[in-house]
């Protein structure tokens, strides 16, 4: 069962745990079509967060940082490097904009 957990005004729906890391999604408690992504440690300290109006895009972005961070962890371990493609996994999604070299592009950014 999923805690429900709060962090300035936004509900926490979604996480994907990587290590000793979380990357959590929150939908804004008071304005549902406002959404953030955030990593976050000891689910406490939530920083470095990425704001959305679309949730599409909010998710896709929970997925590319976990993705990131998987990617990371594991090649620190001693794994052999792994290059995921994000632009791929937007495309595939068909709603994801993407730059020109292939990697998907936040909301706003574009």
């Amino acid at each position: 069962m999923f805690k429900e957990r709060l962090n300035a005004g936004y509900r926490i729906v979604d996480s994907v745990s990587v290590g000793g890391v979380e990357y959590v999604l929150g939908t804004h408690a008071e304005r549902p079509c406002m959404y953030v992504t955030w990593q976050c440690i000891d689910q406490e300290n939530y920083r470095w967060g990425h704001y959305f109006n679309d949730e599409l895009a909010a998710k896709a972005d929970l997925l590319a940082r976990a993705l990131e961070a998987v990617e990371q962890w594991h090649y620190q371990r001693g794994g052999a490097e792994v290059y995921i493609n994000f632009g791929e996994i937007g495309k595939l999604m068909g709603e994801l904009p993407v730059d020109e070299e292939g990697y998907g592009v936040p909301e706003g950014l574009e």
